[in-house]
């Protein structure tokens, strides 16, 4: 029995990889989901008019399907069908199909043209979204809707032409970053220009219009090429190619194909398309043939994958330090350098890459240190994202005419100076982000798209170019009028014989010609971009330069000298180095001598000396001075780092690179001058030469790299010429005598106001040196204060920020030690990371009222920081950002805030009081953590949503909220609350002790529902005009002693303060010139007998006075500075000190008596022995006392070191209860014959 297939199954054929061609018979009428998805080697698909129906995903990722015949009948197209179908070149879809759904050809990225039938109403969502070389598309009649991003990504879509009317609904995003013009009949309706964002053209049909033109191919022999027109018109359109000009006898028809291309194929092809009456003629096609046999390295030395009849090169497996790529492998181009297919290379030099090669992807190049030349090829169309990122070596780079697009290509390439830009690149996103090297780039054509430039260059452009300002995405833009010299013939110093070339970069409009001269006088013949001359003699000695022309303007290059030198050597002996050759240069690699003054030859072995070696003379402590002859042009890392004992180096005009850390920690270098021919100071060059006060900085240095004089803290001064372009981070921080930064009035990119470091229009303050002192006004105009801008500025006290800046950057006054105040005007939107860090003696702030942004660590360590007023603007606040601020009382939170993060007031030790506003609503880990003073926190709208068991941490808070508030309990995340009903003192007046003359202030803070009003009473009477939440009495008396209360009332209720007490006391009475230390308690512990050494009597005050604050005094610390003194005879203990540490007393020699005030609740005196209150503890014999002694009988305990240095004691009697005796108490007494010990003593400590 015969059967008949009517169908294929869901995932029939999936994943078959060597299926490449599939015959269906006509008896099938649907293809299943899936059927024939990742048949990755699948070329075809002819379908018969029997199917009806194409299910979801049926050739999904079906890679090499070139060839698509859809069935006449079909009716109905699944989602993602042909999604992935890289190989799809043209795509027609009959008018039987009246629905297909979202993303059926999405991603289809060899999609170049599509023709959609009149059966089809609505183009669904993403149906061709990234479809990126899709150029062209013509849609039916019946088209009436079009959904999102039916078209988005579509990048190279030029032309969309529609049958009918305007669609009745086109999503916004329904042409999503598709260039397209949008083509319509004369005649139909709906049409606007623009139409839903897109630009219109109506087409006449009397005259044919050609909507696609033919295009350009780069073809091998042998191939087979095709030239297409797209044309729309009346009806019967005639069509005639033309080669050269002339007519191609046969080829009538929109497609006109050459089946094995020859060399003598090559030239331009068009075509005149006429309907009988009118013709039009396309712009022309070049064609060009390349010989089949493949240029360039052999293709065993990559690896790579062919797809579509197009190589992608995926790795390379070669050696060699300079790759040409191939241009053609196993007879197909190679179009493509695959992502990261030559990622962090450290052999290759140089890479060549071909004109076929249309896209170089992202990461291509990426970390590849060793790059220092690419060549990119006529036909590279983009460049993706960090393709070149991390390339150090790479300087300079020409991107051709072809590139349209450099996605982020060079984002972090530290290395790179100078770049030529293309005519055609229209976007470059950020390409140049963090590239903190590059001075100059340089455009051939319009404006192009760009988000960012991060580096510090000038950007030029060409006159008649449209688009540019100055500046220009923030930089100094230049026009240049015609041409500019790029790179400058350089100076040479060679031997007799040696080869020499000069040469010139040049960007410049039309055709350029080179004519060079020495000394003035035209060279005859030299006529090209560079000169050489093949065997230098004693007379081309002299100078060179090359003027550059177009036709109309022309410009003369810098001079370049060419010094000729005699081969006999100067210098130290070759013995005394260690080096190699190569290529007829030397490097010196090592010292062998021991000369304190070294000068290194010029010539060695009939080389010049070229390259003086990477840690050269590194921790060499003899060396004071080294000449280094002109033949050296490479100075390389740490060649004289940690050389401490060298004092003068002599580095001549023949140097153009020093390498990173050269002079590192060279503590004795006091001046050095650095020469013309360096273009940049290496990172690290001078960081930590602790004795460098002077530095010349040669005229032609373009860049100074970070650290570059880090830590020199004799440095005074430095002037920076005009090409300096840019400065690496950390540059001059931490110079704490630098006091002023000067630049020339010539340089494009920085300028100095009163020593103070801003970019060229002053809108960006850089870097204020770390020795500048006192007050400083930032200027009008401003607009940011750059990261580290005032680091560790520890002179500054008060800086005036004016109300045109908005923006503090990262660690802006981090370390301004002295700062003692901020008003941040409300100008400032943001405060970036630990922007005021480290600010220990800020004691007045003030947070912009427009600030939205305070980030982690902002004012972390601020310990003179008493209030903060967060106004209701900000809206984030990041963790850590008051941490360790233990100064701080009191704590105002607006509105504005939603969270208050992690650590935001971790270990605010004296944090009292916050408020906290009415739009928090999560409060993080530790916020509070480790506040042991917080006992009040007032919030004034509902309980927050979240808020972490470690917010407030060892905090003994008490969470105030006022009734109607929703959301508490009692206890709410184990923290107490209190609901106030209207009005509430959270903090009550503290009692307060004062001498007459003295200022002091009582407070009183409350929570309540609407205005309050506060009257103040002394002992029970209204204190007159006392109606503020504080009272001050600036200078009291005796008559101020008493009671005080406040009585805070609102419209509803009145609540009285308790009551504080001032006690008025005379001023103190002791011995002066103790030393003490002050505890935030209010007490203060004796540390020693300070300038008080000529006091015989020692008196002990019962108080002291510091800054105005009186401090108990209540203790005496261990070990103290009256230990050994011996010229007091007597000390007197005041009632109030209830402590005395062990040994504060040891080895007094001449003290002979302790009197203590019999009021001391702890000690008491007995015949001049300090004892403790009950006598039972001996705690301190006076050393200075001679003869013997009895031990009274209470005593129970002789205390640590109660005897100690007793010298002049000739016996001491111990009484029969004594129990213990402590550690040392009788050490070094020399009583003889010795001591008699009871039986009742149980305990005996060390020694």
């Amino acid at each position: 029995e015969i059967y008949s297939v009517t169908a294929i199954g869901e995932a029939a054929f999936k994943d078959n990889t060597t299926l490449t061609h599939v015959l269906i018979p006509n008896s099938v009428t649907s293809i299943g989901s899936e059927a024939f998805r990742g048949c990755t080697n699948l070329q075809e698909m002819i379908m018969p008019n029997s199917v009806t129906r194409i299910n979801w995903a049926a050739f999904m990722d079906c890679a090499n399907l070139g060839n698509l015949v859809i069935s006449e009948n079909c009716t109905y197209i699944s989602g993602s069908a042909f999604e992935r179908c890289y190989a799809l070149t043209d795509l027609y879809i009959p008018d039987s199909v009246t629905q297909i759904d979202g993303s059926t050809f999405r991603s289809c990225n060899g999609l170049i043209q599509v023709t959609i039938g009149n059966g089809l109403t609505s183009i669904d969502g993403y149906v061709f979204d990234l479809c990126s070389n899709l150029e062209r598309v013509e849609l039916g009649t019946g088209v009436n809707t079009i959904q999102d991003r039916a078209f988005g990504g579509c990048s190279k879509l030029t032309k969309v032409t529609f049958a009918g009317n305007a669609p009745a609904s086109c999503s916004g995003s329904a042409f999503a970053d598709a260039p397209a013009t949008l083509y319509y009949i004369t005649g139909t309706t709906g049409w606007t220009d623009p139409w839903n964002g897109m630009p219109t053209v109506a087409v006449d049909l009397d005259t044919p219009v050609i909507i696609t033109q033919p295009a350009s191919q780069v073809v091998m022999t042998e191939d087979s090429v095709s030239f297409t027109v797209a044309a729309i018109g009346s009806a019967g359109l005639i069509y005639q190619w033309y080669k050269d000009g002339s007519a191609i006898k046969g080829a009538t028809d929109s497609i006109y194909t050459i089946d094995s291309v020859q060399m003598a194929d090559a030239g331009s092809y068009a075509v005149t398309v006429s309907n009988g009456v009118n013709s039009v003629t396309s712009e022309e096609a070049i064609l060009t043939v390349i010989d089949s046999t493949p240029t360039g390295d052999p293709a065993e030395d990559f690896a790579y994958t062919i797809s579509g009849g197009v190589v992608t090169i995926t790795g390379y497996l070669g050696s060699n330090e300079v790759v040409t790529i191939p241009n053609i492998i196993e007879r197909c181009f190679v179009r493509t350098l695959g992502s990261a297919s030559f990622r962090a290379n450290n052999l290759i030099k140089k890479v060549v890459i071909p004109d076929t090669v249309k896209t170089i992807e992202g990461r291509v190049f990426l970390d590849s240190q060793s790059l220092e030349s690419v060549e990119i090829g006529e036909g590279v169309e983009t460049i993706g994202s960090w393709a070149f990122a991390g390339c150090v070596k790479l300087k300079t780079m020409v991107i051709p005419d072809s590139v349209t697009r450099t996605d982020g290509a060079f984002f972090n390439n530290p290395g790179l100076t100078s770049i030529i830009i293309g005519s055609n690149v229209t976007n470059f996103g950020d390409t140049f982000g963090l590239c903190g090297n590059l001075k100059s780039i340089y455009f051939k054509g319009n404006a192009p798209v760009a988000n960012n430039i991060e580096a510090n260059a000038t950007v030029y452009y060409f006159s008649g170019t449209t688009g540019w300002t100055d500046p220009w995405c923030g930089r100094p833009a230049v026009e240049i009028d015609g041409i500019l010299i790029t790179e400058q013939p350089q100076s040479e110093i060679l031997l007799e014989g040696d080869t020499v070339t000069f040469s010139t970069a040049v960007v410049g409009i039309g055709d350029l010609s080179y004519q060079w001269y020495k000394d003035g006088e035209a060279i005859k013949g030299a006529t090209g971009s560079s000169y050489t001359i093949d065997s230098v003699q004693m007379a081309d000695a002299g100078s060179y330069a090359v003027t550059v022309s177009n036709g109309v303007n022309s410009v003369t290059s810098e001079e370049a000298t060419l010094t000729v030198i005699d081969s006999t050597p100067i210098g130290d002996p070759a013995e005394d180095f260690e080096y190699t050759i190569s290529g007829d240069e030397v490097t010196i690699t090592g010292y062998l001598g021991s000369n304190e003054v070294v000068t290194i030859p010029n010539i060695i072995e009939g080389c010049l000396v070229r390259t003086l070696g990477s840690s050269l003379f590194r921790y060499n402590k003899t060396i004071t001075e080294v000449v280094v002859p002109n033949t050296v042009r490479t100075m390389g890392d740490w060649v004289f780092a940690d050389c401490v004992n060298l004092s003068n180096v002599t580095i001549p005009n023949s140097v153009t690179v020093i390498g990173e850390h050269p002079f590192i920690r060279c503590n004795s270098l006091i001046e050095v001058t650095l020469p013309d021919s360096l273009t940049s100071i290496g990172y690290g060059a001078f960081d930590s030469c602790a004795s460098l006060e002077t530095v010349y900085i040669g005229n032609n240095v373009t860049a100074i790299e970070a650290y570059a004089f880090y830590n020199c803290r004799n440095l005074t001064a430095i002037e920076l010429p005009a090409k300096v372009a840019s400065i690496g981070s950390y540059a001059f921080n931490s110079c704490n005598s630098l006091t002023s930064i000067e630049v020339s009035d010539d340089n494009t990119t920085y300028s100095s106001v009163d020593g103070v470091l801003f970019n060229k229009d002053q809108t960006k303050l850089i870097l204020c040196p770390a020795g500048k002192a006192g007050e400083f006004n930032i200027p009008n105009g401003t607009l940011s204060i750059e990261g580290s801008a005032f680091k560790s500025c520890i002179q500054l006290t008060v800086v005036t920020i004016p109300d045109t800046v908005t923006s503090i950057g990262n660690e802006a006054f981090r370390s301004c030690t002295s700062l003692q105040e901020m008003i941040i005007p409300d100008s400032v939107t943001e405060i970036n990371w630990a922007a005021f860090m480290d600010c220990a003696s800020l004691q007045n702030l003030v947070i912009s009222e427009n600030c939205t942004y305070i980030s982690g660590s902002s004012f972390e360590r601020c310990y003179a920081l008493t209030e903060v007023y967060i106004p209701d603007s900000v809206t984030q606040i990041d963790g850590s950002t008051f941490r360790n601020c233990s100064g701080l009382l009191r704590v105002v939170i607006g509105n504005g805030l939603t969270s208050i993060d992690g650590y935001v007031f971790d270990c605010c030790s004296n944090l009292e009081w916050v408020e906290v506003g009415s739009g928090v609503n999560t409060i993080q880990d530790r916020a509070f953590g480790s506040c042991t003073n917080l006992t009040v926190v007032y919030f004034t709208g509902n309980a927050p949503e979240t808020c972490s068991d470690s917010a407030f941490d060892d905090a003994p808070a008490t969470l105030y909220y006022m009734a109607g508030a929703e959301g508490w309990t009692d206890p709410w995340y184990g923290m107490p609350t209190v609901e106030v009903d209207g009005l509430a003192i959270t903090v009550q007046p503290q009692s307060q002790i004062a001498l007459e003359d003295f200022t002091i202030t009582f407070s009183v803070t409350a929570i309540g529902v609407g205005e309050l009003s506060y009257q103040w009473y002394k002992d029970g009477e209204v204190i007159a005009g006392a109606t503020a939440s504080s009272y001050t009495i600036d200078s009291v008396q005796m008559a101020d002693a008493g009671s005080y209360a406040a009585v805070v009332s609102n419209a509803d209720k009145s609540v009285t303060s308790d009551e504080a007490t001032l006690i008025v006391r005379e001023p103190p009475s002791g011995t002066e010139g103790l030393e003490y230390t002050y505890n935030a308690d209010g007490t203060a512990i004796v540390t020693g007998i300070g300038t008080a050494t000529e006091e015989a009597n020692i008196i002990i005050p019962e108080i002291v006075v510091k800054d105005g604050v009186i401090y108990t005094v209540t203790g005496i610390k261990n070990y103290t500075s009256f230990c050994w003194s011996d010229s007091f005879v007597s000390v007197s203990i005041p009632a109030g000190m209830t402590s005395i540490g062990t040994g504060a007393f040891r080895g007094c020699s001449n003290l002979t008596d302790i009197f203590v005030d019999p009021d001391n609740p702890n000690y008491t005196s007995v015949d001049g022995i300090l004892f403790n209150k009950d006598q039972t503890v001996l705690v301190q014999y006076p050393c200075g006392r001679e003869g013997e002694y009895v031990v009274p009988a209470d005593v129970t305990e002789i205390g640590e070191m109660a005897f100690y240095y007793c010298s002049k004691l000739s016996s001491v009697t111990l009484n029969d209860g004594l129990e213990t005796i402590s550690n040392l108490a009788f050490y070094n007494c020399g009583i003889q014959p010795g001591i008699v010990i009871p039986d009742s003593v149980t305990t005996i400590g060390s020694s």
